[in-house]
């Protein structure tokens, strides 16, 4: 039988040969091209390098595969300018691959009889691979529940109450009352919870608008030195300096960032405070869906154009300036690049993992895939949000 679950396999398994043979030819393109000056093995492309040039010709390719493609052909040893060369911008089968970790001998399937085709055999290989993933994830799923806790019936023998069990017990009304009172009290000694709204920040009143960046200007305040404000603690969690904690290619990139979002309203929120309010603000957001021909809302470019000063500890010295590209340029990817519509296509990935990332994503885009687009899109070519190094140093990072 050929379901529907192997259907998309398939699909998926092909779409990553596919991406395979971009980044194969992209490579032979950049050792060919006498116009880059390749001269030794230090001057190859990284991921970073590999991918833009693919996205300049009109193809969109994940970084993080572009990532895993490079480190592959590294630990094979085909990431040198001989074996780029000779390949011919084609897949080549690795004949010698490092050796395995060793484990316990499984018996071997009988081998197929190969065909040649490196690329129905490595959607071959891929398919069956992912479906060996499938089978020992069930396996050990049930394995989990035969091993579980036994109930309490299993410890103790069934627990009965008779009907009449509570016959005798008699409540007055004046107990009902003393009780109800109580929790009344109760109720009324517990804080007050403060909900607040967050909004589109150009729907936001002057005021609002001027409140929020009050706010974040609290937070960039340096209060021990060079390098000791609230933005930098926080901003230095995704990338700059390393480690770089941030969470992308995988299933936990949504919540990684939700839990991020949270933790900068927060401090928002505590800045909010030192400034005489009473903290009841909500972390805006920039819905680039809406009008997005604009480009970036005004009032970023107005109000966080650059850093102060002391920013950054004294020792990082490497920091490059705060640049984002034109709203005429972000304007018009946000509609040729089909951003909006990938945001809109995640929502019918009926996978949570399917959903969440672009290393999992199969028929629909993923969450994740709209939210790189904005990163290249609002930082450019280099900008400040195209890196995930110093993405989060720029406020449009905590709005989009």
């Amino acid at each position: 039988e050929f379901s529907t679950k192997t259907c998309v396999t398939v699909t998926m398994a092909t779409e990553k040969i596919l991406l395979r043979q971009t980044l194969e030819k992209a490579a032979y393109d950049f050792v060919s091209n006498e116009d880059n000056n390749v001269k030794t093995d230090d001057d190859l492309p990284s991921a970073s390098n590999l991918r833009r040039a693919i996205v300049k010709n009109g193809d969109y390719v994940r970084y993080i595969e572009a990532r895993k493609f490079i480190l592959a052909k590294i630990d094979v040893g085909q990431w040198t300018l001989e074996s780029i060369k000779s390949a011919g911008g084609k897949i080549v089968k690795n004949e010698n691959p490092p050796a395995p970790e060793e484990k316990e001998a499984e018996p071997e399937p009988a081998k197929e009889k190969q065909t040649g085709n490196l690329l129905e055999q490595a959607v071959k290989e891929a398919t069956e691979e992912t479906v060996k993933e499938a089978q020992q994830k069930a396996e050990a799923e049930r394995k989990k529940k035969e091993e579980a806790t036994p109930s309490q019936e299993d410890k103790v023998g069934p627990v009965t109450v008779k009907d009449t069990a509570f016959d005798n017990i008699e409540i007055t009304e004046e107990e009902v009352n003393k009780k109800k009172k109580e929790k009344e009290e109760a109720v009324a000694a517990k804080e007050e919870v403060t909900y607040v709204t967050r909004k589109e920040i150009r729907k936001m009143s002057d005021e609002e608008v001027d409140r929020f960046f009050n706010a974040v200007d609290k937070m960039m305040v340096a209060k021990d030195g060079a390098g000791t404000s609230e933005f930098f603690r926080l901003a230095s969690y995704h990338g700059y300096p390393r480690p770089i904690y941030c969470q992308h290619g995988r299933e936990t990139f949504p919540g990684w960032h939700r839990i991020y979002l949270q933790q900068f309203e927060l401090a928002l929120q505590a800045a909010d405070k030192e400034n005489g309010n009473d903290g009841k603000i909500g972390l805006p957001y920039w819905d680039w869906t809406t009008n997005p021909e604009d480009g970036l809302p005004s009032v970023i470019r107005k109000r966080f154009g650059k850093w102060p000063d002391d920013l950054f500890p004294k020792d990082i010295t490497d920091n490059p300036p705060l640049t984002r590209d034109t709203d005429k340029n972000i304007g018009t990817k946000l509609v040729s690049w089909g951003t909006i519509n990938a945001a809109y296509d995640c929502l019918l990935a009926t996978e949570h993992y399917a959903h969440a990332s672009t290393g999992d994503e199969g028929q629909y885009a993923s969450v994740e895939r709209s939210h790189n687009h904005l990163h290249v899109i609002v930082g450019g070519n280099g900008g400040t949000m195209a890196s995930v190094a110093w993405a989060a140093y720029d406020i449009a990072f905590w709005l989009h």
